[in-house]
């Protein structure tokens, strides 16, 4: 057994007690969840089925984490956060929809949803627990490239029968077919115009960036290839992939770890064990470009450029978010010499895609599709001087603030606790890795992330997407790069 004198910033003994530090060091607690995942090595885990758990004891203010693992390979992550008087249960699988078959996308994320759906069936023993018609909806799936996950929200009386019943539903030897059918994609709110917009950009951007790669395909699946998946593909995913020994049960809330453990070693040691399937994908090379994509029609103009960066933990990552929000700024300020266009004005976003930690910076807008072609132009020169020209450490300033207000917003729930401890789990963060994180964000200088876009923002490697009426404008656009396509 390996026991661990430390909560998630650190070990006792390395902060300051003042509340002025307090402070600081829960600001910088979720940014360094998704960003030193780059820096610190992940943590063996040892502990089996019957040994005392590993408790990283609260010396602050965070929520105590306790770590264990059942025999069959489960890890197990309890948090006892009685600020709210909920429990939130989550079992998070290791693997996501790049293990979807050719021609059948969506396969994994059909099968978690089919498999709540199946759990819910009246013709079930013990289905439709009282709980999950307490006060709306309390439980959902998610489904990404690298992992699925189904979680249950409950009150603290209703912690026994959520975990056994979210334990029923992965410890069938098959695909429970009670009530199975193919479900529904679940509730969502309908897209704004923009969204859509933004939507067709990233596939298009990834189809580019990924060609062949699963990482191209959307993890929620092709309409068309929604179609053809069957029973059958369901049923293997759910044997070669819902397995213990890849797999999270995470406990976040107004519980009692003593009391849970007796209820969950019975319930979800009964989830199989099975034979660990590697990743054996291949990324493509990188684009000589910049090369454009253009999508004639509208008069909204959709404007992208991504280019990959890194795929999984890399000490990098760090600069590259502060780099994010700098990118965010200037192209806010570039937009003001933009008119609006109908009732919208023109929108300009950056993004670190979490979806493959991280895998791709995108860039893009929604302007006039007249303006499209000039717009395409101020993206391809704001990644251009970062690369050239000195970074003013005001700039790295307020970007260090806006991760902090992130975090602030993350770590306030139940949900966002959940969250934070399945990425950590999931990319091998290590469970100490916030340790140095206040020192190694005020560490990062303006040449440090002039040396990390010089790497990575690199405008002749670029995937671009345009969307819109071109009219005229494509002369100019072939001035910034090659038009691949035009449909």
């Amino acid at each position: 057994m390996e026991s661990n004198a430390c909560d998630w910033r650190g070990c006792s003994g390395d902060f300051e007690s003042s509340s002025s530090r307090v402070l600081e060091l829960r600001r910088l607690f979720f940014p360094a969840l998704v960003i030193c995942s780059l820096v610190l090595p992940g943590f063996s885990q040892k502990l089996t089925e019957g040994q005392q758990p590993t408790v990283q004891p609260n010396t602050h203010i965070l929520p105590t984490v306790t770590y264990d693992r059942l025999l069959n390979g489960l890890q197990i992550l309890i948090t006892e956060d009685h600020r709210e008087p909920f429990v939130l249960a989550k079992l998070l699988v290791k693997y996501g929809a790049a293990f979807d078959l050719q021609g059948k996308s969506g396969t994994a994320c059909v099968t978690v949803r089919a498999l709540m759906a199946a759990g819910e069936d009246p013709a079930r023993e013990g289905a439709k627990p009282r709980f999950l018609d307490a006060d709306g909806k309390l439980q959902s799936t998610d489904c990404g490239q690298d992992q699925v996950t189904i979680w249950i929200r409950v009150t603290r009386r209703d912690a026994p029968a959520a975990i056994r019943f979210l334990a029923s539903l992965v410890s069938e030897h098959d695909l429970p077919s009670f009530g199975l059918g193919r479900a529904p994609a679940g509730e969502a709110k309908p897209p704004t115009v923009e969204m859509e917009l933004r939507g067709r950009l990233d596939a298009q951007l990834r189809k580019m960036l990924y060609q062949r790669h699963p990482y191209a395909r959307s993890p929620q699946g092709d309409p068309v290839e929604l179609g053809a998946i069957q029973r059958s593909d369901l049923s293997r995913f759910y044997r070669q992939f819902l397995i213990a020994n890849n797999s999270i049960l995470i406990l976040v809330g107004d519980i009692e770890r003593d009391a849970l453990l007796p209820i969950i070693r019975p319930s979800f040691g009964q989830m199989r064990k099975g034979e660990l399937t590697p990743a054996s994908f291949v990324m493509p090379p990188h684009l000589a470009g910049p090369r454009i994509r253009i999508v004639q029609g509208g008069t909204i103009g959709g404007v992208g450029i991504a280019t990959r960066v890194i795929e999984r933990a890399h000490q990098d990552f760090l600069p590259l978010s502060i780099l994010v929000r700098i990118i965010d700024a200037r192209l806010v300020t570039a937009l003001a010499s933009f008119p609006r266009f109908g009732s919208m004005p023109p929108v300009a976003r950056t993004l670190l895609s979490s979806s493959v930690m991280p895998g791709y910076l995108e860039s893009a807008a929604s302007v006039a599709s007249s303006d499209a072609a000039r717009m395409l132009a101020v993206l391809l020169e704001t990644w251009r001087k970062l690369g050239e020209e000195s970074i003013a450490k005001s700039e790295l300033d307020v970007a260090r603030s806006s991760l902090l207000r992130e975090f602030e917003q993350q770590v306030d729930s139940g949900a966002g606790i959940a969250d934070l401890l399945g990425q950590m789990e999931l990319y091998g963060l290590g469970r100490d890795w916030a340790i140095s994180y206040a020192s190694r964000l005020g560490g990062v200088g303006p040449e440090d992330l002039q040396r990390v876009a010089r790497a990575y923002l690199k405008p002749e490697s670029a995937a671009c997407v345009i969307e819109g009426e071109i009219g005229e404008q494509l002369e100019a656009i072939k001035l910034l790069g090659t038009v691949e396509e035009v449909r």
